[in-house]
């Protein structure tokens, strides 16, 4: 019964699996729907595949971060104002006045529960992400596993189509339009929009730099073997004249 073919992990999850549950959903939570899958499979090749996509979603989630930072001077916002209701509870609080901020939330850093909260949030972000990757690292490497096969030009493809498929799913589903890329505010609680570029200028920059290193390696591989060609070729020993075939031309002249 148990690890399930992929083809019957996928029924099932698509059976029982509510569409609220991954539409409108954020990258990460497809990154965890992949870990149960796993989980269910135990499939080899999945395993190389999450540890990709957990490095690019880190990449990516931690670019927005330091961006949101140094452009705006918004310390983690992304992070808090996207947690759990029970836990942004603690440390958001409205903020008084009329006009422009009436119904506007702010981020409590005083308080002892706030305090707690948002270190709660932190751990909870660092479980999500960079821990769960490194899981599926551990895992690859205990059992002998190499980067070569988590960089596998198959392991390469299907990580960057999941987050494609991830952003074409969305786009289509709030616009009515595929994209490539999604831009919007139907799935974070985001102040502004621009934060999506690092995120993805991240991925782009991984996967490229993945991409280039391996055919440079492809092409040094090349001109390696064209180079022992030619010195084997440079190296041989030249055929010399036989006295039988000197005497006949001395003869036939």
């Amino acid at each position: 019964m148990w690890p399930l073919s992929p083809s019957s992990a996928f029924l099932l999850l698509a059976i029982v699996v509510p569409s609220d549950f991954y539409l409108n959903r954020g990258f990460t939570q497809w990154f965890h729907w992949a870990a149960i899958y796993y989980s269910l499979t135990q499939w080899q090749f999945l395993e190389r595949f999450q540890i990709l996509s957990g490095c690019s979603i880190c990449l990516g989630w931690y670019a927005s971060l330091v961006y949101e930072f140094v452009q705006y001077g918004r310390f983690c916002h992304p992070l808090y104002k996207n947690m759990p209701t029970s836990l942004m509870q603690f440390y958001l609080r409205d903020v008084e006045g009329n006009g422009s901020t009436q119904g506007q939330q702010m981020l409590d850093f005083e308080s002892t529960k706030a305090l707690l909260a948002l270190t709660m949030a932190h751990i909870l972000d660092l479980l999500a992400h960079p821990l769960l990757t490194y899981y599926f690292w551990r895992r690859h490497t205990t059992k002998g596993g190499t980067i070569k096969q988590v960089v596998a030009w198959p392991v390469i493809a299907a990580a960057y189509l999941y987050s494609r498929l991830w952003s074409l799913t969305h786009t289509k589903y709030n616009t009515g339009n595929f994209d490539l890329w999604y831009f919007g505010f139907d799935i974070y609680v985001m102040d502004s929009l621009d934060s999506w570029y690092p995120a993805y200028i991240a991925e782009t920059c991984f996967y490229g730099g993945i991409i280039i290193l391996k055919l440079n390696e492809i092409w040094s591989k090349k001109l390696l073997h064209a180079s022992a060609k030619k010195d084997c070729f440079e190296t041989k020993p030249k055929l010399l004249l036989s006295e039988s075939s000197v005497s006949i031309e001395s003869h036939s002249s």
